[in-house]
This record gives C-alpha cells, structure tokens and sequence, in this order.
C-alpha cells in the first residue's frame, strides 16, 4: 500500500466533510476484518445492499431489533454486539430546518407531526420529488487537465501496484471498493450504495470531488458483485474520476472565467449548450475515465500478447469485452493527410 501513498490524496481531503456515525464506523470495522463486501451482508440479512451501505454512511438509522439477525449474518460474539447495539443507539441524529416562507414553514410543521408514521412506501414517493437533475442544455462531460492515455495508464497501475495485483492478475472491483478504498481514504471518501430512485434517470453512477464522493445505484451496485461487467465498468469508471482528481482543475478555471456555468463544484463547471463539441478527447472527464476503467481491468502491457479467448480468462471479462479492447490496442495505420500532418517539419 506504499505506493498509493505517493497519491496527492491530500489535494482534496481539506474538502472533506465526510463523518460516519458511530454504528456505521464499527460496522465498517468489523465487516472489513472479516473480509465481507456489503452484498455479502444484504444477501445474509436479505435485503438490498443499498439499505446496509445507508446504516454504514448513517444515512438510515439501524434497526436494533434487526442485532441478533446481524449477528448470526457476520459470525459476531456477544462483546461484539453489545457494542453495537450501543453504538446504534447513540448514532440518532437530530435534524434543524430552517424553513425560509410561510408555505414552507407549514409543511415543516406538518412534516413534523407525520414524518414517523409514513409508510416506506409513502417515504420513498416522496423522495422522488426532492431529485435535483442538471441544469437544460448542458452536457453530463466536463473539460479537465489534459491527459495522454499513458499517463492514465500509469495511474491506473499505481493502483494496482498498491494493492498487489499483478499484470496478468484479474482484478476485484467490488472487494476494492466495500474492503480496500476504506483502508486507502479513510472516511474521506463517502462510498454510498443508494436505491435506483434516488438516482437521476438514466444515471447509475455519480461521483464528487468536493467532497468526495461516489454514489452508485443499488442494482448497478448488485450486478458487479453478481459478476456482470456491466456493473462493475460503472464502479471502475466512477473511480477513475476520483482517482484522476476530476473537478480540481475545473475548479481553479472557474475562480478566473465567468462565462462558465457553475452546476455543482463536483463536475467542476459545466459549459453552456455546444461549447463542448469540439472538446478533446484527452481533455474530457468522462474520456479519462474510460480509459482509467479499461486499463485498471486489462493492462495493454499484458493484453498485446493475448488472444481474445486468453483476456477473457486472464481478466475475467467477458468475449465482448475482450474483442474491443484488443481491437482498440491494435495498431492503425496512418492515412496520408494524417501522416503529412503529424510529420511535417516547419
């Protein structure tokens, strides 16, 4: 784990304002000793990752009734219990609004009588209308340092390298992100599994660098633990973000350009409708985390000298997966306007 201590982790962690509550830092504790991702525990309690991913990050309050099931789920002894049921117990937090209207004021109060005898289902109705979505016209992509593909590719084997991966070795995405990125950000990073109705439509990731955060939707989140690729790029793609500190630049660039539409610090600014074309590949958010994604999953200095059917076997992807990364390390042939263009001398 050295080596991911060369990370310049610290550009961000002065922005964290991340805090776990105290049930959620000893449950964390005590799953990553015993080596359970978070599905590993839903599946054991049957219920949705998303639910235990809420009692780690003290979104949702834990259930004490739910302790001996707990218990039984994660091999815990009784000393382990007590402390959290104890914990549990002193993890309920109290929440102060400020309405700023009359109506508003009034629904607080109404809020106020109801909240505790809404039904789940009439809670999760209701949160449907609270989902902020990005502003019209502006694209999900967003201009950030300039990286050439080997750069990334050097990242990414950083991160490999730290966790004691070898070349040709398959990597685990869902066990890195439930049993390693705690050990590696501490509560810097705020990892959350959320329902698939919390997400905007169409989105099963998110991240954020102020603070930092990763979001990833239940079902996207049950999919890569189940095996599916599918699941498991969206993951490595959400890290690449926090990985390549994508937002800390855009950042900078918004403090001295006012014609950048500030949507959130965590996309660092999103630009108006079309400004973003032309934008360079290199110089695309979502580009770089592509390419982070593929190269953490298959090496290119190990996948050139395989065969489509050896990658799926060596990395654990699937054919489909294979033929297109293989396909992409293929070299191209330069066409003559490219070739005169590249080479010529002024």
């Amino acid at each position: 784990m050295n080596k991911i201590a060369q990370l310049p982790i610290e550009a961000f962690a002065q922005d964290s304002n991340t805090a776990l509550s105290p049930f959620g830092i000893e449950l964390r504790k005590l799953r990553i000793d015993k080596g359970m991702r978070i599905f590993d525990v839903a599946q054991k309690l049957g219920i949705s990752s998303s639910s235990v991913s809420a009692w780690e990050t003290g979104r949702r309050q834990f259930p004490t009734e739910l302790l001996e099931k707990l218990q039984e789920a994660m091999g815990l002894n009784d000393q382990q219990v007590v402390i959290l049921g104890e914990t549990a117990e002193n993890s309920w937090t109290r929440i102060v609004l400020t309405p700023r209207s009359t109506e508003a004021r009034a629904l607080a109060e109404a809020l106020k009588e109801k909240i505790n005898k809404l039904t789940p289902e009439q809670i999760k109705d209701i949160r449907k209308h609270f989902k902020c979505s990005v502003e019209e016209g502006a694209r999900p992509d967003f201009k950030v340092l300039r990286r050439s593909r080997a750069a990334i590719a050097a990242q990414a084997q950083l991160l490999r390298q730290g966790l004691g991966i070898r070349r040709k070795e398959a990597i685990d995405i869902v066990r890195l992100f439930d049993l390693e990125l705690p050990k590696i950000f501490g509560d810097q990073l705020d990892y959350q599994i959320v329902p698939d109705y919390e997400m905007e439509p169409k989105t099963v990731g998110i991240s954020t660098l102020f603070p930092p955060t990763i979001k990833i939707s239940n079902s996207k989140y049950e999919e890569a633990a189940a095996g599916g690729s599918g699941g498991q790029w969206v993951l490595a793609h959400e890290l690449g973000h926090i990985w390549l500190l994508h937002g800390h630049e855009a950042l900078a660039e918004f403090l001295t350009n006012k014609n950048l539409i500030p949507i959130s610090l965590m996309r660092g600014p999103i630009y108006p409708r079309g400004t973003l074309e032309r934008l360079p590949a290199q110089e695309s958010a979502e580009w770089q985390a592509d390419e982070f994604a593929a190269e953490l999953f298959m090496p290119r200095s190990a996948c050139r000298s395989l065969q489509a059917h050896e990658v799926v076997l060596t990395f654990g992807v699937s054919k489909e997966v294979a033929e297109k990364r293989l396909a992409f390390l293929k070299p191209r042939k330069l066409r003559p306007h490219n070739y005169h263009r590249k080479f010529r001398y002024n």
